[in-house]
């Protein structure tokens, strides 16, 4: 497993580990466009990297124990993680573990949930170019999850075949290439008021 870590991180002397790609390209995007408007990014210190699951923390606070590493995360909170989420806050230092649940509001709350479901639907009409019948419908549909990319990608599902097929990946991809389009979408103003206390939470810990 330390060979395997070793191999697909990137362990600088301040990182922050995230659960997938798709993160990393949105706290940039967002970093980027909270210092358009004059507030602060992401500290510079921080190494963002991609770790693929909470599960995956304590091994790695491990490895690198005593090597003068400061480590943060960033996890998803899913029903059934409770255990997973309680070990990697006992191996990271007290307040270093940062759960998307407390940005959100909803118990269980992805990265996508922090930008907000109006914005997100938005997100994913643009990045996979769906025609207005094949929209996310503007309330959420009875009996859809509460995680809006697990709505998307549920949705997703019932399209035509000659749509991409729906990733993580996709909408966080275009918001990258398209910040400044993407601050016209819906309730911008209200993501990037969740991810700038998020960005604050986290710089605090260097700060200190």
């Amino acid at each position: 497993m330390g060979y395997e870590l070793t191999q697909t991180l990137f362990i600088g002397r301040h990182t922050l580990l995230v659960e997938g790609p798709s993160d990393l390209l949105y706290l940039k995007s967002f970093s980027r466009q909270l210092e358009t408007r004059g507030q602060a990014g992401l500290d510079y210190r921080w190494n963002i990297s991609v770790l693929g699951g909470v599960d995956r923390i304590p091994g790695l606070v491990s490895l690198f124990r005593g090597n003068s590493h400061f480590i943060a995360a960033i996890a998803d909170v899913q029903n059934g993680d409770k255990t997973k989420i309680d070990n990697a806050r006992k191996r990271l230092p007290e307040g270093h573990l940062f759960t998307l649940d407390k940005y959100t509001g909803q118990k269980e709350s992805d990265i996508e949930d922090v930008i907000g479901r109006d914005f997100y639907s938005a997100l994913v009409t643009k990045s996979l170019g769906l025609q207005p019948a094949h929209q996310l419908s503007s309330a959420r549909p009875t009996g859809a999850s509460d995680r809006v990319a697990k709505e998307a990608e549920e949705h997703c599902r019932t399209l035509p075949p000659h749509y991409l097929e729906f990733d993580h990946f996709v909408p966080a991809e275009w918001l990258f290439q398209n910040g400044d389009e993407g601050l016209n979408l819906p309730n911008a103003n209200e993501a990037l008021e969740r991810f700038s206390k998020l960005i604050s939470d986290i710089n605090a810990l260097v700060a200190k």
